[in-house]
């Protein structure tokens, strides 16, 4: 499993783990961006790396930037739903440190949110859409 593999199987799991998040997507954290999945369900988050570099000296390192989306159903959801969710995640994830064992013995350090918004209406689909960009480097 490739470093980022393991980032973005740890950060599903924190995210789903939270009551807030979850019972808004109810499990829909996507490991891809929601157009590369057939028949994809909403409300969700999807993941995708914006960019990715091998540690120097240490080999299993990475430092990676990745983009987390929320998706909300705009006939159903506000603006406010997407800031509660954007607040969880905030809060679960920035300037946090994610150890998990049963992950490879991944540690996530150094993890930022550097970048939010902006709040995005998705007229083909009807949806509410807001990127969140975070920084992190894991070993």
């Amino acid at each position: 499993m490739t470093p980022e593999e393991k980032v973005f199987e740890k950060l599903r799991n924190v995210l789903i783990a939270d009551t807030t998040i979850n019972d808004y997507v109810e499990g829909r954290v996507y490991l891809d961006h929601p157009s590369t999945i057939k028949e994809p369900k909403y409300p969700a988050i999807s993941f995708s790396i914006i960019q990715s570099a091998p540690g120097i000296s240490v080999v299993t390192q990475a430092s990676i930037e990745i983009q987390i989306d929320i998706w909300l159903d705009s006939n159903k959801y506000t603006t406010e739903d997407l800031l509660t969710i954007q607040g969880r995640v905030r809060a679960l994830l920035h300037r946090q440190n994610l150890s998990d064992t049963t992950i490879d013995n991944l540690i996530v350090q150094q993890i930022l949110e550097v970048l939010v918004g902006p709040v995005m209406y998705e007229d083909d689909t009807d949806l509410l859409h807001l990127p969140i960009r975070y920084s992190m480097v894991a070993i």
